[in-house]
């Protein structure tokens, strides 16, 4: 019964990541090489708080709308184009 219980749970569970369209969170070295970074930067990043994460267990998981902000948070925009130390 308890087997039965868990498979129905976990049916449950994946029609419902289906339906919402849940998407997979990133560990810290898929997130460091989507950045084309080190993984010691991510966690660098994380610790500063300069890059959201969650923390499940010991480890962090970063959901790609955090990359999203960290990215749009950190453009560089250079508001004159002719002036080089702008």
């Amino acid at each position: 019964m308890v087997i039965w219980n868990l498979y129905s749970y976990l049916q449950n569970l994946v029609a419902w990541m289906e339906k919402t369209k849940m998407e997979k969170l990133l560990s810290p070295s898929e997130a460091a090489k989507l950045l084309n970074v080190g993984y010691r930067n991510i966690i660098d990043m994380i610790h500063l708080g300069q890059l959201e994460s969650i923390k499940i267990g010991r480890q962090f998981r970063i959901h790609p709308k955090f990359i999203h902000k960290f990215l749009e948070k950190n453009k560089y925009q250079n508001s004159n184009p002719f002036n080089k130390w702008n």
